[in-house]
């Protein structure tokens, strides 16, 4: 009887208290900064250099989705340079389309006929919370 009155009475070490707090302020820190934060995703699509109506176009085969991303965006990066550009011709299958995107001052050594490049779009800015909660928004 008197053994468990002192466990039950007994007061925690400042120590112990010491290691709880660091602990649930670290945690708040943690959650306050992922919160805050902020990132640019970037849609990443091989294409092909096309030659046709005495013009250079590229060639992109995107889903509905991401021809929703690269519409609202006017510009595209191509080895770490941005581009202009104007999407020229669309043309639809059943699941993918067909896309020809006009660019403004391309660079020449890339002007050859079937040519393949990487291409980035830039998306809009997200916050990291998101991400981590419920994975795309």
């Amino acid at each position: 009887m008197l053994d468990s009155y002192i466990l039950m009475n007994k007061q925690p070490k400042n120590i112990i208290k010491l290691f709880t707090f660091s602990i649930f302020l670290l945690f708040f820190i943690l959650i306050l900064l992922v919160s805050k934060l902020t990132y640019t995703p970037y849609l990443e699509k091989k294409s092909r250099v096309m030659f046709m109506n005495n013009d250079f176009y590229l060639e992109l085969d995107v889903s509905k989705k991401e021809l929703d991303i690269i519409s609202r965006a006017n510009k595209i990066i191509i080895d770490n340079r941005e581009y202009f550009y104007r999407i020229a011709l669309r043309r639809n299958n059943n699941s993918k389309q067909k896309i020809y995107l006009d660019i403004k001052n391309l660079v020449p050594s890339y002007k050859i006929n079937n040519y393949v490049l990487l291409v980035k779009f830039k998306e809009e800015s997200k916050r990291g919370i998101y991400s981590l909660i419920g994975g795309e928004s």
